[in-house]
């Protein structure tokens, strides 16, 4: 079941009072990053409280998040085998499973977002110098901490993993794809921050 500062919260926004939840007779203003709550209400608007739709969904998070291991595991290895077997270990994950289908929680899309943001960081990471592949990475990993802010580091541990490990030729190109990176990405929060 929801939680009730989070049932409280989409109410509010599906009533247009915004991110907000009363406590104690005053208003609070949630600081939590929005995105799970904005979905959340707005399939509470078109399916009602029926939870059952929203755990479905919540499935197909978590579905999404066992392809983007498989996805980051074949970028790493290489090898088809390899990357379904890692595949079918985050499918199988009990806790994925278990708040799929037990709870509301925005588990299984943190869990999508970051493999979506690892995986494109990766990708961008194979040539550097494609400026495409680092944009593409920035928007992926802004709209990841609309959901979960610590997601950031995830890339950036990527990126500086990357700098340390290249020769001093490509250090160049790896730090301007990083700072791009970066700044796409606080580009796509920056409406939630201000």
């Amino acid at each position: 079941a929801t939680s009730r500062h989070q049932s409280r919260v989409d109410d509010n926004l599906n009533a247009g009072r915004g991110l907000t939840f009363e406590q104690y007779g005053a208003s609070y203003r949630a600081w939590k990053e929005p995105l799970y709550i904005v979905l959340l209400a707005r399939l509470m608007r078109w399916v009602g409280r029926d939870e059952w739709v929203i755990r479905i969904i919540q499935g197909s998070f978590g579905i999404g998040a066992a392809v983007g291991v498989m996805w980051i595991a074949s970028l790493l290895f290489g090898d088809w085998r390899k990357s379904t077997i890692a595949g079918v270990i985050a499918a199988a994950n009990p806790f994925l499973v278990y708040y799929d289908m037990r709870f509301v929680h925005p588990l299984s899309l943190d869990m999508c977002l970051f493999t979506l943001s690892v995986g494109t960081v990766l990708v961008s990471l194979d040539d550097p110098r494609r400026i495409t592949r680092s944009l593409w990475a920035g928007l992926v990993t802004g709209l990841a901490l609309w959901q979960r802010a610590t997601l950031f580091f995830a890339g950036a541990m990527a990126w500086a993993a990357s700098f340390l490990l290249a020769t001093r030729s490509d250090r160049g190109a790896v730090a301007r794809a990083a700072a791009m990176w970066c700044g796409v990405a606080v580009l796509v929060i920056s409406p939630w921050l201000f």
